[in-house]
């Protein structure tokens, strides 16, 4: 299983990025790659809820399915994610005690095509993938300083 992981500190109280996070329909706005919000059932803060995105990778646009598998107000959110990379996402939020808190974002994910897709993703998806992470929590981190 591929995996890409990174943190940010972010000034703003937990709660307000816990709701930037569930916020589904404001991903477009600061997740990489992430271009529309096709679909979404339910609450997002709730365990079940199903959303659909559209997200664009090296000009090829793709959906995948997101579902709720828990979640802890304030603190985690762990999605499913099935389609094109089917795995898990998960959201995690830490104080620092200085006002700010540290949120990570760690995705493990199947990259499809057998030996190939594992020298596809070792050459090119995992590094881009990485880098996109980390674009998504500097956004994510204007997006909730401001």
């Amino acid at each position: 299983m591929a995996t890409a992981r990174s943190s940010v500190a972010i000034h703003a109280p937990a709660e307000k990025v816990f709701e930037a996070l569930v916020d589904w329909n404001s991903y477009p706005q600061w997740f990489a790659g992430m271009r529309e919000v096709a679909e979404i059932k339910g609450d997002p803060r709730q365990p079940g809820t199903e959303g659909s995105f559209v997200y664009q990778v090296l000009g090829v646009k793709f959906t995948e399915q997101w579902t709720v598998d828990s979640t802890e107000p304030a603190r985690k959110i762990r999605n499913r994610m099935a389609g094109a990379f089917p795995g898990d996402w998960e959201w995690s939020i830490e104080p620092n005690g200085d006002g700010a808190v540290t949120v990570t974002g760690l995705a493990e994910y199947t990259v499809p095509g057998g030996v190939l897709g594992k020298v596809a993703n070792q050459l090119l998806l995992e590094r881009m993938n990485q880098k996109n992470m980390e674009s998504t929590l500097e956004a994510l981190k204007i997006f909730c300083e401001t």
